[in-house]
């Protein structure tokens, strides 16, 4: 993400995802932390999809390692494979 861009909590909800809340481990430090969002789908406390919709459905987390940012985008089908 760039300087004073507009940050992945807004394009997200623009594109239609849902803010489901943040996962932190407690045995790890502050710096480990997950904001999971999600989209045609109903996902549990971790970030797992455990009910899908019609259609494809996905996961997107955004967080940080320790050393610096990141963000991951699970796409589920109906089925419950997922592309990486």
């Amino acid at each position: 993400m760039k300087e004073g861009s507009v940050g992945i909590k807004k394009i997200s909800e623009r594109s239609g995802y849902t803010f489901r809340g943040r996962y932190h481990d407690t045995e790890l430090n502050d710096f480990y932390y997950e904001d999971v969002y999600y989209k045609n789908c109903m996902v549990a406390a971790d970030g797992s999809p455990i009910k899908y919709g019609k259609g494809n459905s996905s996961v997107l987390i955004a967080g940080s390692v320790g050393f610096g940012p990141f963000v991951s985008i699970r796409v589920y089908n109906k089925r419950a494979y997922y592309i990486k």
